[in-house]
């Protein structure tokens, strides 16, 4: 609601990542939608769920015609906004249910500090490897580091290790925070 409304001519809005049920938060559609609304833009959703239960689901799915347009969509983004999801317990990876408590805890194993468009990242901002990489429907990690500009959206002091690892991976060219753990970041 914050977002101000102040058109933009030419601007069209894409969802990067499916749809993910959460009683927490507004879904990745309603974002974009929003967006949308408040700069007149036109906006493509993706009318798919972020998270499959079977990779060769998720692989056909990627393959259906609408589904393929909005994903190549992609390749022609100029611009993109995204956050960085923390891997606390209370994750929207869990509370979506794209993800187990112990799911995660392995991820934590395995070096997570965050996840990025439904993808685990370490410390370096490097993807780790896992089956549910091939069971996502979105925007793949080397596909965002070619957007020309990414502005990354990032708050609080408990996610200080996921905004360094996106900025360790090159995933931004512009970073939006708070004070405080602007200050912080610096300070690290």
């Amino acid at each position: 609601n914050a977002f101000p409304n102040r058109p933009v001519n030419g601007l069209s809005v894409c969802q990067i990542l499916g749809s993910m049920s959460s009683p927490d938060l507004a879904s990745a559609e309603d974002c974009a939608i929003q967006i949308a609304r408040k700069t007149g833009a036109r906006c493509y959703t993706l009318h798919a769920p972020a998270l499959l239960s079977d990779e060769g689901l998720a692989k056909k799915l990627r393959e259906e015609p609408v589904i393929r347009q909005q994903l190549d969509r992609f390749k022609k983004l100029t611009k993109v906004l995204f956050s960085i999801g923390s891997i606390d317990d209370d994750t929207l990876m869990v509370t979506s249910k794209m993800a187990t408590v112990s799911e995660l805890a392995e991820f934590k194993k395995r070096g997570a500090v965050g996840v990025l468009c439904g993808r685990y990242i370490g410390s370096d901002g490097q993807e780790i490897d896992h089956n549910l990489n091939n069971r996502l429907i979105g925007i793949e990690l080397d596909a965002l580091r070619q957007v020309d500009t990414r502005m990354f959206v990032a708050n609080g002091h408990r996610k200080l290790d996921a905004v360094l690892a996106v900025l360790n991976g090159g995933f931004a060219t512009h970073l939006v925070i708070d004070e405080a753990s602007g200050r912080e970041l610096l300070l690290s």
